[in-house]
Order: structure tokens, then C-alpha cells, then sequence
């Protein structure tokens, strides 16, 4: 079913109006019918074969919304509090400036974007007022007897927030584990550029990872973690967004020998077994030794990355480092003084390179575990 302008247009200034009316103590004549015009007929019928497949809301008023209009993708950002970077030269994504009054009508319609309250009273006086005079700079057309005034994109756009739109160039480099366009993998991908976010003091060498990790090309990693560890304010959020990634995996190496032992035809079903020993037996991994057992797949190399924040010398590195990352993840999850650790205060060039180890650990632990 495609989209129906004049519910559109109402649901354009229905808020507007309502808000005229409850901060006001006087009535005031206002056109109460109002539709916004198409500068081209194509972006009527683009506006009307446009769906939405999925819409994340980042930060509170802060939304984005995958959309699909004739076999193509979009991704659209209302830049109310953060901007969205198109990350590197890549043939996966590309600013789109076409059709930008389709995508405001329709994003108006779903209630992704909305007008700016300081322009309330200019909104009133320069479109809704319901002059007496003769003569108007207003164009109007007649529908069902009503007089109804019209309006351009242009004229609307600077009473209302700014929004971006990416086109998506690469379907197939973005999908999930179930075939679909995942839009935590594609935020994942816009967010690196520059550390938009400024929060915290990323070195170009973290951010280069976070690149990394978003073209991984594995649809198993949870990206909604990833793109939550780019939007934190902390350190510790960012760690724990991570761990979140790593804690996922915890059955996976008793799961697979469990499914070996029984010759289990599909490997790749291994989340249903996990579910079903959890929920049917009550089973599941010690986390620290889950944890250690999950490191012991990396390379010696990876494993060095841990020991440059976490120096030691003895033969139990693995071990080791289990214990200081479980010791930090329980030190910033639960609050009891007997779990208090001083890993909380890292240096930024320490979470940083902390941060790095968890990403490469990630990157490196979801291919083993999910290799073909």
C-alpha cells in the first residue's frame, strides 16, 4: 500500500498547531489545511513507495531509520544531538542528496523528525497566520471546497531538524545472520570517522579497529554492542559494550565438543543446543573459565596486546588475563567494595589499548567460533 499524502500533510502541522493552541492564552486565527508541495512529480511517487524496515533510536529524539524505496536502501539520521561522518572513500555507502522532500514528508509522517520549539512564533507568523488582508504571498488550491495553502520544502525545512540520508551501496555487505540489512553494522560503519562523538579521546589506532571490526564481513557479531561502545561516555561503558560481545560466546567451546561427541550434522545450529542446555537442563559456563577458555584461541600476538596493560612475566599469561578482564567487568557491574579494582583507573592511553585487545579479541574469537 503506498503512502497517502493528505494524511501526510496533516500529520506535517497537526503537532504544530496543537502546540500554538496550548501555549497561547489568546485565540489566534491560524489556516488550519496546509499541504507541502513536490518541487518534481518524481518525488511524489518516490514518497509513496517508500517503506521503513527498521528504525534504532540512539539517544532520546535521536532516531535511525532504514528505509527501502524500489529495491534500494537508505539510512536516514536526524542530527538533533550527534553527526553522522560517511566513514572513509568506500563503495558500501554514499551521502544521498536526492529526494529530500519525500524523506522529510515520510520521516514527518512516522514522527522521526520534528519542528525546532525556538521557531514556534516564526512558524506561526510566517506560515500558519490567517491574514484578513486582500492580497498574499501564499498560493492556495482548492480541495473538497476547502482552501488549502501549500507550501515548498524549502520554505519548511529551516523550521525543522536537519536529517541525513545515506544510500546504501552494498547490500550484501551489511546483512545479519538472518539476511537482512543490519542498521547496528551500518551505524557501526558511519560512527568511526573522526570520533564525531568527542566523548572520549580515541587514538586514531582504536577508531582504525572500529573500522576494522564494521567491515568484518561476519554476520554473527552482535553490532548493536559495537555501535553502543562508539555512542558511550566512558571508558568503562565502551569496556563493557565490548565484554558483551566476548560473554555471548561463553558456551560455545563446551557447546562444540558437546555437538562433536554426538556428531551432530549441523554445526552451525550450535545456538539452538546452547539455548536448549540453558533452558532445559539449567547448564551454563563458569564465566571466568568460559573466558579463559575463549582467550586460549588466540595468538600469541593478540595475547601480548592484553599484557601491554596488564605486564606479567610468569607461564599462566591466559589465565592471567582472564582474571584481571573478569575482575574488571565484575568491578564495574556490581557494586561491592570487595570488588573494587584499580584497573578502573586506566590512563586513556591504557583503555586504549585495552580497548584495542578486546576488538582484535572479538574479531578473532567470532571466526573461530563460527568458521565454516
Amino acid at each position: 500500500m503506498s503512502n497517502n499524502m493528505i494524511e501526510a500533510n496533516e500529520k506535517l502541522f497537526e503537532p504544530i498547531l496543537e502546540k500554538i493552541k496550548v501555549d497561547t492564552s489568546r485565540e489566534y486565527p491560524f489556516h488550519e489545511l496546509h499541504c507541502m508541495v513536490f518541487s518534481k512529480d518524481e518525488e511524489k511517487v518516490f514518497f509513496q513507495n517508500i517503506s521503513e524496515i527498521d528504525v534504532q533510536e540512539l539517544f532520546y529524539g535521536v532516531y535511525a531509520s532504514l528505509l527501502m524505496c524500489d529495491e534500494s536502501y537508505y539510512l536516514v539520521v536526524n542530527n538533533r544531538t550527534i553527526d553522522i561522518y560517511n566513514a572513509h572513500e568506500n563503495d558500501f555507502i554514499e551521502i544521498c542528496e536526492e529526494y529530500d522532500s519525500s524523506f522529510f514528508l515520510y520521516l514527518s509522517l512516522k514522527g522521526r523528525i520534528s519542528f525546532k520549539e525556538d521557531k514556534l512564533i516564526s512558524i506561526y507568523d510566517n506560515l500558519l497566520y490567517k491574514e484578513d488582508e486582500i492580497y498574499t504571498d501564499f498560493e492556495y488550491f482548492s480541495s473538497n471546497q476547502k482552501k488549502i495553502r501549500k507550501h515548498s520544502f524549502e520554505k519548511l525545512k529551516g523550521y525543522f531538524e536537519d536529517f541525513k540520508i545515506f544510500k546504501i551501496l552494498d547490500d550484501d555487505f551489511f546483512l545479519n545472520h538472518n539476511g537482512k540489512l543490519d542498521i547496528f553494522n551500518l551505524l557501526s560503519f558511519l560512527l568511526i570517522e573522526k570520533n564525531s562523538m568527542g566523548r572520549v579521546p580515541f587514538e586514531e589506532q582504536s577508531l582504525s579497529k572500529f573500522y576494522d571490526i564494521s567491515i568484518e564481513k561476519n554476520p554473527y557479531i552482535p553490532y548493536e554492542f559495537i555501535m553502543e561502545s562508539l555512542l558511550a561516555i566512558r571508558w568503562k561503558h565502551i569496556f563493557k559494550d565490548l565484554y558483551r560481545c566476548i560473554e555471548a560466546l561463553y558456551a560455545f567451546p563446551k557447546a562444540q565438543k558437546f555437538i562433536e561427541d554426538i556428531e551432530y550434522p549441523n554445526i552451525m545450529e550450535i545456538e539452538k543446543v546452547i539455548l536448549s542446555l540453558e533452558e532445559k537442563l539449567g547448564w551454563r559456563p563458569t564465566e571466568q573459565q568460559a573466558l579463559q577458555e575463549l582467550l586460549t584461541f588466540l595468538d600469541e600476538k593478540s595475547i601480548e596486546n592484553f599484557l601491554i596493560v596488564y605486564p606479567y612475566d610468569g607461564d599462566k599469561k591466559v589465565e592471567y588475563i582472564a582474571k584481571k578482564i573478569y575482575r574488571l567487568r565484575n568491578s564495574l557491574v556490581h557494586y561491592r567494595k570487595a570488588l573494587y579494582s584499580e584497573e578502573n583507573n586506566l590512563s586513556d592511553e591504557q583503555w586504549n589499548q585495552l580497548i584495542r585487545s578486546m576488538l582484535i579479541f572479538i574479531q578473532k574469537i567470532y571466526k573461530e567460533m563460527y568458521r565454516e
